[in-house]
């Protein structure tokens, strides 16, 4: 919604003949742009994080445990 308003504010300047960069409010927009790109990359962050496959991890554990051989005198 912030970037929406900024933007209008933008074009209402721009039909005024006023240079809009020469504001603050090419900043504001630059950070809520800033703003959507660390939000897309924790979206990112969640679907390409890799996923434990618990059975092979018991497998890895369990073959790397030093078991002591059973003397059946």
């Amino acid at each position: 919604m912030s970037y929406s308003l900024n933007s209008l504010l933008w074009f209402h300047l721009r039909t005024q003949a006023v240079d809009p960069p020469r504001r603050a409010l090419k900043s504001e927009i630059g950070r809520v742009r800033g703003c959507f790109a660390r939000a897309q990359q924790v979206r990112d962050r969640k679907t390409i994080m890799p996923r434990i496959n618990a059975a092979a991890a018991e497998r890895f554990i369990r073959s790397g445990l030093w078991q002591p051989k059973c003397n059946d005198n």
